[in-house]
């Protein structure tokens, strides 16, 4: 039977990532149903208590962009651009997909996500269904972006098709529930401004949020100058595609005056550092600029077929690190920033205002990380939390897994999936997919 309470006893150190991101110490946090009722010194009794005297508390972490069943693809294409990585390795892959890919593929990245310390993650695929049944069973929560290209897809044999299963499935997830639906134009290589203004109109009729990959290619850029001359932000702005509830992602190529529209419109922004490094864009996002035009911007893994990983603790540290040496600059990217990309930032891109933070009322969504390992020791003042947590830390640390007020790991090992069954149908499906 599963608890309907919980008390988190005596932890060593709480991140709240509250306001005044307070750092508490040996301090308990009680949870009700799915909210977090009192931080502190609760007097209640659980039913199920945790005993966390050696672990630091944190908001469970948030991935703004992966793609879940490509996990299946893990290590399939290595050393290649972009276009060449997805036009002539991936997608011819990925056209073979059914459903019993899309939901092994799905069940494998929510096991790798909840061993790795996330409990929301915003997908941009097909097969929705497939993924939703995955993620429902898995306990953790997703936002699910409906992939649209102008193409013909191994999920879709025509547009017109796409939208209607599109708007099926706005339709279906709109309810505040753990699962949510998203529109995902893929991007204007593969989608027209047509198409793309028809996935704006659904963003107004559903008031849902729209996910795109934007300037993350300089061909990406050069193929809409020489089509429709203009960048491909302005084209976003023109096909009424930018709003606060547009998620550009990437964004490796854009410019100044991309950014001063992102501004603008209140656009929310995904970082996936380690994908673009792997890809070899050839540029950095901006970081430091969007956020000195005060952009809400979030952390995304990517797929695991260009990260290899879903660890949003190994991009928190590639992204610091990165940006340092590229600003030729110690102090930028600071250890308390990168956390807040991957909880309070990262709520606010995926319009989650309950998720992020450990305060009263809160859903319920948290992961412990034992200390007891040499990497992370010593701990002797709260900034070494802190840095610990961004520089040293590992998704591998996570011992504990807590997702609307459900206990989905203990000490690290889940409690809602079958593991080792999961892992012997991925392998058979995949000696069947490529005989």
């Amino acid at each position: 039977m599963k608890p309907n309470s919980v008390l988190i006893k005596n932890a060593g150190w709480i991140v709240t990532q509250n306001s005044k991101r307070e750092i508490l110490s040996n301090k308990s946090i009680y949870i009700e149903g799915n909210r977090i009722v009192e931080v502190g010194n609760p007097k209640s009794e659980a039913d199920f208590i945790l005993e966390a005297d050696h672990k630091i508390v944190l908001p469970g972490l948030m991935n703004c962009h992966t793609h879940s069943p490509m996990t299946l693809l893990r290590g399939y294409s290595d050393d290649k651009s972009l276009e060449e990585w997805w036009f002539k390795d991936i997608y011819p892959v990925e056209s073979k997909f059914k459903s019993k890919h899309i939901y092994y593929g799905s069940l494998l990245a929510c096991i790798e996500m909840i061993k790795f310390g996330c409990t929301y993650f915003a997908d941009f695929y097909y097969f929705l269904d497939q993924i939703a049944k995955a993620v429902n069973e898995a306990g953790i929560r997703c936002n699910l972006g409906q992939g649209i290209l102008d193409v013909e897809t191994f999920e879709f044999p025509s547009k017109k098709i796409a939208f209607l299963i599109a708007k099926r499935m706005v339709r279906k997830w709109r309810k505040k529930g753990r699962i949510k639906a998203s529109i995902a134009p893929h991007m204007f290589q593969t989608t027209s401004p047509e198409t793309y203004e028809e996935c704006a109109e659904i963003v107004r009729k559903y008031n849902v949020l729209l996910q795109t990959h934007v300037c993350e290619s300089k061909k990406e850029v050069e193929f809409a100058l020489k089509n429709y001359e203009k960048r491909p932000v302005d084209l976003l702005e023109e096909c009424g595609c930018l709003s606060d509830k547009t998620i550009a992602v990437h964004c490796n190529w854009v410019s100044g005056d991309d950014i001063k529209k992102f501004s603008k419109y209140d656009v929310k922004v995904v970082h996936c550092p380690v994908s673009n490094m792997k890809l070899g864009e050839g540029k950095i996002m901006p970081l430091k600029d969007m956020i000195r035009q005060n952009l809400t911007i979030g952390l995304g893994t990517d797929g695991c077929a260009s990260n290899n990983s879903l660890d949003l603790f190994e991009e928190m540290k590639t992204c610091s690190l990165l940006h340092k040496s590229h600003l030729n600059d110690p102090t930028a990217m600071p250890a308390q920033k990168m956390l807040d990309l991957v909880t309070v930032d990262a709520a606010k891109v995926l319009h989650e205002e309950d998720l992020g933070s450990i305060e009263e009322g809160n859903k319920a969504d948290l992961i412990l990380i034992d200390t007891r390992k040499p990497h992370l020791q010593p701990i002797h003042r709260k900034h070494t939390v802190l840095s610990n947590l961004v520089y040293s830390a590992k998704g591998q640390d996570v011992s504990d897994v807590i997702c609307d007020g459900k206990l989905l790991m203990e000490d690290g090992r889940i409690t809602t999936l079958n593991e080792e069954e999961v892992y012997e149908k991925v392998r058979r499906i995949l000696l069947e997919l490529f005989r």
